[in-house]
Formats: C-alpha cells, structure tokens, sequence
C-alpha cells in the first residue's frame, strides 16, 4: 500500500513525499519523542497521511498522538471498506478527513490539495 501511496503522488508537481514509515512505531520515532513526559517534536510535516487497518488501538493511539502533537497538521486517514464506522472512530481520534483505500486516485490528490496548508 505504502509503494502505490508513494507512486500516486510522487508525480504531481505541487505534492512530495518527505517521510514514509512502515509502522506506527515509526511514524512516531519519526514525527514525536517523549522525554520524560514531555512531546518534543522531530520532523512537522505539512500533512500527514496515515492508513488504518481494522483500525487497532495501537493507530488510534498514534492518530491520537500525532494530532495532539501537531494540532495544525491535517491528518489524512485511510480506512478499510467499513468505512462508516471506521471513519467516525478516526475522526473522533483526530483525523482532519477520512478516505477509503479503494478511492480512486484522484480522490486522494484533490484531498490532499484541500487538506495542504494555505489551500
């Protein structure tokens, strides 16, 4: 999913990939440090764009994190087919939108657009 994220949008000349992760271990090593209780943050990326499974609690709690981290960032969030439920759980943890990862992609270049900062 990761390689066909990065193709889609490796191509427009407004949009770049600064960072991919592999998992939410990752993102978190790569975006946010705690240090004895406190969020330094790493890397601010101008949107984030996250893909939930099922979603477990672990993507919760880093889509949890990262929007309190970084509460001017938009979280981009995409979900399984169950999307209604799915969708509603990720913006209740702090999604700024939610896509299914069947959206065609041009859905995800014109949502990326709108979410971009100055857009």
């Amino acid at each position: 999913m990761r390689e066909a994220l990065y193709a889609a949008i490796v191509g427009e000349p407004d949009l770049m990939v600064a960072a991919q992760a592999v998992s939410c271990a990752d993102v978190m090593d790569m975006v946010v440090t705690i240090k004895d209780d406190v969020v330094l943050l790493a890397f601010k990326p101008d949107i984030i764009l996250l893909t939930l499974g099922n979603p477990s609690l672990q993507e919760l709690q880093t889509l949890m994190i990262l929007h309190r981290s970084l509460p001017l960032t938009p979280i981009l969030a995409l979900t399984m087919e169950e999307f209604e439920i799915q969708g509603k759980v990720a913006l209740e943890a702090g999604a700024s939108a939610v896509l299914r990862k069947s959206a065609p992609r041009e859905e995800l270049i014109c949502a990326l657009r709108k979410l971009r900062p100055g857009a």
